[in-house]
């Protein structure tokens, strides 16, 4: 399969830690890696990414404030809780936002991208790392290794996304 050469950045933003997954096409064989960042490292890092690399790199955030609505409540949710779920989601948002504002200060090419559909076997039908090892697999034939959490699989599945590769598990 004869891909463009480039390296493909993921990030699935969040006031904790920031989701990073990077596809590089720089060989034949993609490869995969995925890792969690404070948003002062994450900052660290992409300038060092610009500094360091020499092919093509986009880099794709999760926009989740491009969405008409943000649906996160349950029937049974208080008042509280639903502001305290409404302050998360606002806070996870302007962290995304910030690092949009940092892409454009370092003249990075970045694109903001809606939240993928959740349709996987995970709690919430996000995807597992068992799901997105195959796709993985699929495209490289070694798969992704070591532990995830669902941040940096969100992450890596933006960046398999952005590649046009096809996405079957």
């Amino acid at each position: 399969m004869k891909t463009t050469q480039r390296i493909i950045i993921g990030i699935d933003p969040d006031v904790e830690e920031s989701g990073v997954g990077v596809m590089s096409l720089a060989t034949e064989t993609p490869t995969f890696c995925m890792k969690s960042m404070k948003l002062p490292a994450l900052i660290d890092w992409l300038r060092m990414m610009r500094e360091c690399t020499e092919l093509p790199m986009v880099v794709v955030v999760e926009a989740g404030w491009l969405n008409q609505s943000n649906w996160h409540l349950s029937p049974r949710d208080t008042r509280a809780a639903a502001a305290a779920k409404g302050r998360q989601a606002g806070r996870n948002h302007q962290i995304g936002i910030d690092i949009c504002s940092f892409l454009r200060h370092l003249g990075m090419t970045y694109k903001e991208k809606r939240p993928l559909v959740k349709c996987w076997r995970g709690k919430d039908r996000k995807i597992t790392h068992e799901e997105l090892y195959n796709i993985c697999r699929n495209i490289n034939g070694a798969g992704i290794y070591g532990r995830t959490n669902q941040e940096e699989r969100d992450a890596l599945l933006l960046a398999i996304d952005e590649s046009g590769l096809p996405i079957r598990v």
